[in-house]
């Protein structure tokens, strides 16, 4: 998509482009390795894209955490949940899990906002990574 649009991002007056990937490859853990590989392929691309695109077009990537969504919690069952929120919750800087509403904000924030940022991968995970 980004090369099917690379001209007219590029005509555009301050075009960015967020890309959604994951923790999973900052913290080499997650359902599956294809997901994972697939994810850390993502962010390697908006690495290059902002190079080749750039200064007219700036790309990012949002990371997110684990996801509070009615689609984890309806998947895992509300044991499953539960458990897997207390765990996280738990191996969390912030002690959360993050909510829909966070990732929202910070993609909004990466494209419409931070008019100076190109090229980075900006983690929105409770402080996952970090650890306790």
């Amino acid at each position: 998509m980004i090369r099917a649009f690379a001209p007219l991002l590029r005509d555009a007056r301050s075009a960015a482009v967020v890309n959604v990937s994951s923790i999973a490859p900052l913290i080499g853990g997650g359902s599956s390795v294809a997901y994972i590989a697939s994810k850390g392929g993502l962010n390697a691309l908006t690495l290059v894209l902002a190079r080749v695109l750039g200064p007219q077009v700036r790309l990012n990537v949002v990371a997110p955490g684990m996801v509070d969504s009615p689609w984890l919690r309806n998947g895992l069952g509300p044991e499953k949940f539960d458990t897997m929120l207390h765990q996280y919750e738990s191996a969390s800087a912030l002690n959360t899990l993050v909510q829909p509403e966070d990732v929202a904000e910070t993609i909004y924030y990466l494209g419409a906002v931070a008019s100076k940022t190109t090229g980075e991968v900006h983690l929105v995970d409770g402080g996952r990574r970090v650890g306790r």
